[in-house]
């Protein structure tokens, strides 16, 4: 519970890369990578792939893979320095 309390931290901060946020909900679950995938309804590969930061999911299977923790894709603003 814990975890999950860090995680949606770390979301509202912006700290997580796709990847990182995949792999928490996954520890979070208790899911391996095949079984999250099934779970959300998306190809494994999919799952695999952006956990190696390689993938190029569709906004659907994003949606699908967020879906399970109430979280949704938005447009973030890159700070300029």
């Amino acid at each position: 519970q814990a975890f999950k309390h860090d995680f949606f931290d770390a979301i509202d901060q912006n700290q997580l890369s796709l990847a990182d946020a995949l792999k928490a909900m996954r520890k979070i679950t208790g899911m391996t990578q095949v079984e999250y995938a099934q779970f959300t309804g998306v190809a494994p590969r999919i799952v695999i792939d952006i956990e190696r930061g390689v993938g190029n999911p569709t906004l659907k299977s994003l949606q699908k893979i967020a879906q399970p923790f109430g979280l949704t894709l938005g447009f973030k603003r890159i700070s300029s320095t």
